[in-house]
């Protein structure tokens, strides 16, 4: 499942996302109280003691989502605007490329594809970390691409922002649910970040 709300003027990006997750685990799976967050090697975060829970969340200035899955799962939002013109080689694939000289939406285009990719890497838990131009997507009603084993699900918001998702698996059930208002009723859910392990200091 896919959620999505406007961000309350005001607030900051982070604290909305960290909103939003904490209505789902609760709405969701009735999770209440404090949890503990950790963090994979590449960084990503995962609730340590609910392993078979998985999220991921995505803001930008305006809009913030969470995806949660029983399988890996990322998500990507951006508000369509001006991108730098050197970017398209950087990201795109020559596929992708062509499409984009061919559009006469170039910035919806480019946005469609980066959020894509994104969700990807993100599914992937290595964020950007990845070679962006291997990966080249199809785009439709459902959007594919070159790799095998993943799902993804798009769409384009009229206030222009577009939101993109990834699953691993095969099975389309990316729902996407686009709530009116940042919910205040989190179950009381807090965080707790567990500690990053320092390496130890030879004498």
């Amino acid at each position: 499942m896919i959620y999505a709300c406007s961000i309350p003027h005001g607030m900051g990006e982070h604290s909305a996302a960290y909103t939003l997750l904490s209505w789902v685990l609760h709405e969701k799976y009735r999770l209440t109280g404090n949890l503990l967050l950790a963090r994979t090697p590449q960084g990503k975060p995962f609730l340590r003691n609910y392993p078979g829970i998985l999220f991921n969340i995505s803001h930008c200035a305006g809009l913030v989502a969470c995806a949660v899955s029983h399988t890996e799962v990322g998500v990507d939002v951006e508000k369509i605007r001006p991108y730098p013109p050197r970017m398209p080689r950087r990201i795109l694939a020559p596929s992708e490329q062509e499409q984009l000289l061919k559009s006469e939406n170039r910035e919806d285009l480019f946005f469609r594809f980066w959020t894509l990719k994104e969700s990807y890497g993100k599914a992937l838990g290595v964020g950007i970390g990845y070679p962006f131009r291997e990966i080249h997507f199809q785009l439709g009603p459902v959007p594919t691409c070159n790799v095998a084993g993943f799902s993804f699900a798009q769409t384009v918001l009229r206030s222009g922002f577009i939101l993109s998702a990834c699953q691993r698996g095969t099975e389309q059930a990316q729902t996407m649910v686009f709530l009116r208002h940042l919910p205040e009723q989190t179950g009381g859910i807090s965080y707790e970040y567990e500690p990053t392990a320092k390496p130890e200091r030879l004498n």
